[in-house]
């Protein structure tokens, strides 16, 4: 049987457009956001899952927080314009997780010169990435970049990068894991896809993000290490 689900939604204006911290979970899912301070990896997003739930999250991201130009590898992404997802599975599970570019999304600046607060809109052409890494660490100080692309902490071992390479502005990917804690990173490619002088080489642009479990398919040993399913593809997930 499938299970009901519950809509939460912060809002942030009258038109009804989106707003930081938007979730959209089954009832057995347990999400919490709450954006952390400090040169740690700051988890803005703790989603706890069992072997049949599913998450959305609606945020924004860096432009190129995945991938800086002016850095050099392997360290191209940027920590901060990152959002992680503190992400524990209850449950052996094959993991779907699918990000695309969200229209709509507000965010609010701080001047603590003039003490004014600014709502602003984010972009709506994110080209999104992602990388996933078993285990989190909130704890290591970690400096304003990370690669997306392999190890970068101690504490977490990486597992995979998908990317959009084929310019849907949106990516999927699939994992059989074990249960246990990960990290996953959403952030953008948009150097990859903008020119400079175009509006979508910076800023902040908004992403819808949705995480799928479902039993996995063949047992998972404890210990064991997470196995890759199927092929990524950058066009099973639509902007809205």
């Amino acid at each position: 049987m499938m299970k009901s689900t519950t809509l939460v939604k912060i809002l942030g204006s009258a038109a009804l457009l989106f707003s930081a911290g938007n979730l959209y979970a089954n009832d057995s899912a347990d999400i919490k956001y709450a954006p952390g301070t400090g040169a740690v990896i700051r988890y803005p997003w703790k989603v706890t899952l069992g072997d049949h739930d599913s998450a959305e999250l609606v945020r924004h991201v860096g432009a190129k927080s995945a991938s800086e130009p002016a850095q050099e590898e392997p360290l191209k992404g940027w920590t901060h314009f990152t959002d992680w997802v503190e992400l524990t599975l209850t449950e052996p599970a094959l993991l779907t997780v699918e990000i695309a570019a969200q229209s709509g999304v507000h965010y609010t600046t701080f001047n603590s010169e003039t003490n004014v607060t600014t709502d602003l809109l984010a972009g709506a052409s994110l080209y999104p990435a992602s990388s996933i890494y078993q285990g989190i660490d909130n704890t290591t100080e970690v400096g304003h970049m990370y690669n997306p692309k392999g190890n970068f902490s101690a504490k977490i071992n990486f597992l995979k990068y998908t990317e959009d390479a084929a310019g849907k502005k949106a990516i999927s990917y699939k994992m059989l894991l074990e249960p246990g804690q990960y990290s996953v990173a959403i952030a953008g490619l948009n150097a990859a896809h903008c020119q400079s002088t175009d509006a979508c080489f910076n800023g902040r642009h908004g992403y819808r993000a949705k995480l799928t479990t479902e039993p996995a398919p063949i047992r998972v040993e404890a210990g064991a290490m997470p196995v890759p399913v199927l092929t990524d593809t950058a066009a099973v997930v639509h902007a809205h």
